[in-house]
Parts: structure tokens; sequence; C-alpha cells
């Protein structure tokens, strides 16, 4: 191993938290304080996510007379209720979010790997439903940095996602791609799902795929599917939202700003400057999330990704980079 190797995570060997699984403490587990005491007194703590993992957050001590070698511990976090509670307590994640400069310009190593990236039909089967969904996946050799599900909105279908691009570019710069034709629409077609099982519908789907870690990305009257989702107890799901990305989302005036107040989960809410109505209700409401960005994409109209689909790219992709670096190197480390 060279000197300023890591080992893979694939061959580290994950053990139980006696805080993930307190019966293993006397029934007590193990407090913030402690349990980073006792990582600290022998190493200096790294945090990463790892796909062998299914993503799970690891806690990585290292030897601090020798940075090279191999880890002598693995904590993996696999409590959710654990991932969500450092995250509420992490007030340098809301000003990164304030901060962070949505508006550079995307590497050029990245843009060149685009016609590299293939996109694939698939099916898979939803409650009643053979729902036909796209992905794509980072060119080959390249690490998945996360998993995003594309919602589209009423008037159109997956597609959209493959004709402005988005699925070719996101995944060029690292994240896999799935974008399924809601029940109704497109290739999935049949009936459309009652309003009580849409979130119901969004579980089974991303559960189905075998998903523990996603990025939501929704526009329009996806939020019809989406802010179900929203508005539920987090320590519910089965499966984790990384962040948001609403694209002038409907059925916000579903949320009561107290619900809001404390969904922690980064959001990203887009509208077109020339949408004063859904859009603009839209962000308004979606701005009481604590580490939420209100942003307005210039010349856009309601669907603001297709009339300015570059200025789109770029915001969601210097957003998801920002937060996702910030969440793997220091929220998990900080807050313990």
């Amino acid at each position: 191993m060279g000197a300023n190797e890591r080992p893979n995570a694939s061959i580290l060997i994950t053990l139980a938290s006696s805080f993930a699984d307190p019966q293993k403490s006397g029934g007590r587990g193990m407090s913030h304080v402690q349990l980073r005491s006792q990582l600290s007194d022998s190493g200096t703590l790294r945090s990463f996510f790892s796909p062998s993992h299914s993503g799970r957050l690891c806690h990585q001590e290292w030897n601090k007379e020798d940075s090279t070698a191999p880890p002598r511990s693995i904590i993996c976090m696999s409590n959710k209720n654990l991932f969500l509670e450092m995250l509420d307590k992490d007030p340098a994640l809301r000003q990164m979010i304030k901060n962070a400069n949505l508006e550079l310009n995307l590497p050029e190593n990245f843009i060149k790997l685009v016609p590299k990236v293939e996109l694939t039909d698939n099916v898979i089967e939803v409650e009643s439903h053979s729902v036909f969904y796209l992905r794509s996946d980072p060119p080959k050799d390249h690490r998945v940095r996360a998993h995003i599900v594309l919602v589209h909105d009423q008037t159109n279908t997956s597609s959209i996602w493959k004709q402005i691009g988005t699925m070719q570019i996101f995944s060029a710069f690292g994240y896999s791609c799935i974008a399924p034709d809601l029940p109704g629409t497109g290739k999935t077609g049949g009936a459309t799902v009652d309003e009580c099982s849409r979130s119901s519908f969004i579980h089974a789907f991303i559960t189905g795929l075998g998903l523990l870690e996603v990025v939501i990305i929704g526009t329009s009257m996806a939020g019809q599917y989406l802010i179900p989702v929203l508005s539920e107890n987090r320590s519910q799901h089965s499966f984790n939202v990384q962040c948001w990305v609403a694209v002038a989302l409907s059925d916000t005036n579903k949320l009561s700003v107290d619900h809001l107040s404390n969904v922690t989960t980064p959001c990203l809410a887009l509208r077109g400057a020339w949408d004063t109505s859904i859009g603009m209700n839209s962000t308004n409401i979606l701005s009481y999330l604590p580490n939420s960005r209100v942003v307005v994409v210039p010349d856009g109209k309601h669907l603001c990704h297709i009339t300015n689909p570059d200025f789109f790219h770029k915001l969601v992709l210097n957003f998801l980079d920002a937060v996702l670096k910030h969440v793997t190197k220091s929220v998990f480390v900080t807050n313990l």
C-alpha cells in the first residue's frame, strides 16, 4: 500500500455499534460524547459513504502515529435515527447551503464524459403496476456518488430527462439516475394512483430498486407524489433522502410551517422568473425548511428546467456537490 493510499472500504470489517444497538451495552447505549471520546482516544476520525456498505455512514479510526496503517476499528452507523439526529445538529450545513456558489462553471473533464453515458430501458413491478423507468449510470470505472430519482411533471414522461440531457450530464458527473414513468403516463400506463396511495407508491418504487440513500428531484405536479413523502416522519422511511430538489413543486400548500421547520434534509427549491403562480407559492413555502436554498431561474417559465436546462444543470450539480461533500466530510464527525 502506497504512502498516500487508504485501504479499500470493501475489505474493511463492519462492527455493530453499541450506539445503534443499546442492548449490547446493558440497554443504555452510548452517548455522542462517549462515542466520540472512545474513538478519538486512539485515532483520528474520518468519515465516508461507501457503496460497498450500501451507502451507510461509517466512522473510521486511524492510528495517530501512522496515518497510512489500516484502521483498527470501524463503527458502522446504520441507525437512521442517529443519522437524522446528527444532521439536525449541524449549523455549519445551513451556513454552507446559504453561501455556496451554485453558478460555478461545470468542469470540462466531466462534460467530455457525457457521450460515454448509456441509458437503458427497464421495468419493475411496483404494487399493481409494471413501472417503466429509464436508468443511466456513470461511465465504466467511475464511481457512483449518489442515486438520483427524477420524477416528471404532469405533461411529460421520463423521456423529458433524456431529451434535455439531464440524465446524461448527471451521470457524467458520477450520479446514477433513475426516471420512472408515473402510473397512467408513458410506457407505464394503466390507472393512476389514488391520492392516499401515492406516498406508498414512491416508497415501493425506491425500495424495490434496493436503494437505501437517494436524492429526489421533482417538478411541478410530481408534488402530488412527493409532498406526502416530505410530510412524513423521516424515521419511518425505509430509505434516507439525502437531498431534495424541487422545481415549482405542486401541493406544497399541504405542508405546515411547523412541520417544515423540523425537516433538516437539504433542499434546493427552484422556480422560473416568469412563474408567478405555482412556482412562487412553492418556493415561498419550502423556504421554511431550515436547510433550503431558493433560486429563481432567469428567463425560466413554470418548467424552468426545460426552458433553461443548462442553468438548471449547473445549479443542481453545484448544490449536490457542496451538500454531499459537506455531509461526507464533516456532519457526522463534528456532531458526535
